[in-house]
């Protein structure tokens, strides 16, 4: 019987992983912070138009939702000062 060969193909891979196997981090080397991750790969030409999981489910589901930025008094309204 054949033995069943598991990768990666189809398959998604971690943050460090990816940097690591783009050679933005070397073997023995101290990782980095989340946020300097984060902001390499945010930089990456492949990632630059990448939805995020929110907005993509949000466009299957065919809705319009309207994204303002996080704790912004101006234009959440009233509530969110006191908070």
């Amino acid at each position: 019987m054949p033995t069943k060969v598991i990768g990666y193909v189809g398959k998604q891979i971690g943050m460090i992983e990816l940097l690591w196997r783009r050679g933005f981090l070397k073997p023995g080397e101290q990782l980095p912070k989340k946020e300097a991750c984060e902001e390499i790969i945010k930089n990456l030409k492949d990632f630059k138009n990448e939805k995020c999981e929110v907005k993509h489910t949000i466009s299957k589901l065919d809705v319009l939702v309207r994204f303002t930025p996080k704790a912004h008094c101006e234009l959440a309204g009233r509530g969110i000062e006191y908070i």
